[in-house]
C-alpha cells in the first residue's frame, strides 16, 4: 500500500487533470499531486478515477475519512469511492522484461468496459490454468498457474474479447507476493476473478 497516495473511483469523464487538481485541493487539505489516465478508446475522457498524493499519510488518512462520509463533491458528484493506492503491477516498458520459467503474468492491453473478467478468463483458459484475473480500467492483468500456460497466451493471443481489440505482453514483476488466490463467498464483490469452484463448475460446461 502506498501511505500517501488514495485512489478516488466514480469520478466524472470529461474533467482534465487540471480540473481535478483544482477540485481534489479545494476539498482536501494537503493535495500535492494527481494521477490521471486517459481513456484507451477516447482520449479526449478520462477513465474515471484518480490518484491523489499528500504531503503526508495524516493527511491522506484524513482525506479518505472525509470522502467516506459522503458529504463531499468533486465537480458536482459526490464521492464515496476512496482507498488507499496500492503498489499495482505494471507492463513492461517497450516489452523489455526479463522473462524466465517463473514468468506467468500477461498485460492485456485494449478491454472495453462491457468486457468482463469472466468473459477474460473464458476467452484465455484453453491455454493454461488460470490463478487470477485483475481488470483495471481499459487494461488487464492475467496470472496463469504455469510458464507454459502464459507463453501460450503470448504467442498465440487472441485478436479479440467481447469484440474489444486487444494485445498482450509480458507483465513487469510484481511488486506484491501473490499467494495462492482463493475467492471466498464474502468477498463477492471483490474486483478479481480466481479460479474459484463457482468458476471452475460453469468451466466444466464448456469441455
Amino acid at each position: 500500500l502506498s501511505h500517501n497516495r488514495l485512489f478516488f473511483g466514480g469520478l466524472p469523464r470529461h474533467l482534465t487533470e487540471d480540473d481535478l487538481l483544482k477540485d481534489f485541493k479545494a476539498v482536501f487539505s494537503g493535495v500535492t499531486n494527481i494521477i490521471l489516465n486517459k481513456d484507451y478508446n477516447d482520449r479526449s475522457k478520462n477513465r474515471g478515477f484518480v490518484f491523489v498524493d499528500f504531503k503526508s499519510s495524516l493527511l491522506a488518512r484524513e482525506a479518505m475519512q472525509k470522502a467516506k462520509s459522503g458529504r463531499y463533491k468533486i465537480a458536482g458528484t459526490t464521492i464515496t469511492n476512496a482507498e488507499w493506492a496500492r503498489v499495482l503491477d505494471k507492463p513492461a516498458e517497450n516489452n523489455e522484461v526479463a522473462v524466465n520459467s517463473e514468468s506467468k503474468r500477461v498485460f492485456i492491453r485494449g478491454i472495453t468496459p462491457n468486457v468482463t473478467e469472466e468473459a477474460i478468463y473464458f476467452s484465455l483458459i484453453w491455454h493454461g490454468d488460470i490463478d487470477e484475473v485483475k481488470k483495471q480500467g481499459d487494461y488487464a492483468f492475467v496470472t496463469f498457474k504455469t510458464h507454459q500456460g502464459a507463453l501460450s497466451m503470448i504467442n498465440n493471443p487472441p485478436s479479440a474479447i467481447s469484440g474489444a481489440q486487444i494485445t498482450a505482453k509480458w507483465a513487469a514483476p510484481s511488486k506484491r507476493k501473490f499467494n495462492d488466490y482463493n475467492v471466498q463467498k464474502n468477498k463477492s464483490s471483490s474486483n478479481c476473478v480466481g479460479t474459484s469452484s463457482r468458476y471452475q463448475r460453469v468451466y466444466q460446461q464448456f469441455i
